[in-house]
């Protein structure tokens, strides 16, 4: 990123003594930039203690914003401005702390766990669900039988599901050749996959030394809950579709802690591929994701509505 920088006179300070540097951040502030820092300068000039620098800084926009900051710069002492040619972004939410020496331990025992529940004796389920085996099998004879998840090579009907999930047992298939192993392994790890962002998005939400716990706990239930384990040694829709709202549930948490649009889309995208999965399912959890969002995502209300 390109900066410009217009720099006042530099303030003599005494050695051992402190420098404080306040930045005033900018975007289109023509009306109120000069009246600001005036009466941000007397202030600091009247009561603070210690040496200080002033520093307008960011992409000032389409106004005169930088035309009144470069004068600011000569008409105040210890004034500077800095202009960045490029909008300025939201930062990065920064990763959480590494945690305890048991913390990534734990963590992959549980996946360990997750991944020997699904696939222990994954051959003794045959071709589990015949109905979905079918349109798998006619996948890998047909490539319209595979776009449109039809029951038959002819695709002369389709299941009663969108494809999305047939179409990645039945690319799997095609590679390896179809069987249980081949059909079955992809949903065993979608469902270790859907653990491991369980137990990031808790990480990710809390802050303090509980939360490594707290993480560790929601993929032990998620992974220990009967019905996960029975549908992720299945081949029905839902497996995939749990990891792709639990993937959507992780963006929306993003959103809300970072404030920035792109993991909402990005949310909003795989709550359409669920629903290109299992259908109106999909959308259960919208609601949840609307109105935590609404509620606890930073900036003004009507913005948080338009998003």
């Amino acid at each position: 990123m390109s900066t410009t920088t217009v720099t006042a006179p530099r303030v003599e300070v005494a050695r051992g003594t402190r420098l404080v540097e306040v930045v005033v951040p900018v975007h289109n502030e023509r009306r109120v930039l000069a009246r600001s820092v005036h009466r941000l300068h007397a202030y600091l000039t009247r009561t603070f203690p210690y040496g200080f620098r002033t520093t307008i800084a960011g992409n000032v926009g389409t106004d005169k914003t930088w035309q009144i900051a470069a004068k600011l710069t000569r008409e105040l002492p210890h004034v500077r401005a800095v202009r960045l040619e490029e909008k300025d972004r939201a930062p990065r939410r920064p990763a959480p702390p590494s945690g305890p020496r048991w913390a990534r331990p734990a963590m992959w025992g549980v996946l360990a766990l997750a991944a020997v529940l699904y696939t222990w004796a994954l051959g003794r389920n045959g071709y589990a669900n015949d109905y979905y085996s079918a349109a798998v099998w006619s996948g890998t004879q047909s490539w319209k039988a595979f776009f449109f998840g039809a029951l038959d090579s002819g695709s002369y009907i389709t299941v009663d599901k969108p494809p999305l999930a047939l179409w990645v047992m039945g690319l799997s298939a095609r590679i390896f050749g179809f069987g249980t192993w081949s059909m079955l392994l992809p949903q065993a790890a979608a469902g270790v996959a859907a653990v491991a962002l369980v137990h990031s998005a808790v990480r990710r939400a809390l802050d303090g030394p509980h939360a490594h716990v707290a993480a560790l706990i929601a993929a032990l239930v998620m992974t220990l809950t009967p019905i996960t384990v029975a549908i992720n040694r299945d081949n029905n829709p839902d497996t995939l579709l749990v990891l792709l709202l639990v993937a959507a549930a992780w963006l929306c948490l993003e959103a809300v802690h970072g404030g920035r649009t792109r993991p909402l889309l990005g949310a909003a995208l795989l709550v359409g591929l669920a629903f290109n999965t299992k259908m109106l399912q999909a959308y259960l959890v919208l609601p949840a994701f609307a109105g935590v969002y609404l509620l606890a995502a930073p900036g003004r209300p009507a913005r948080r509505i338009g998003r």
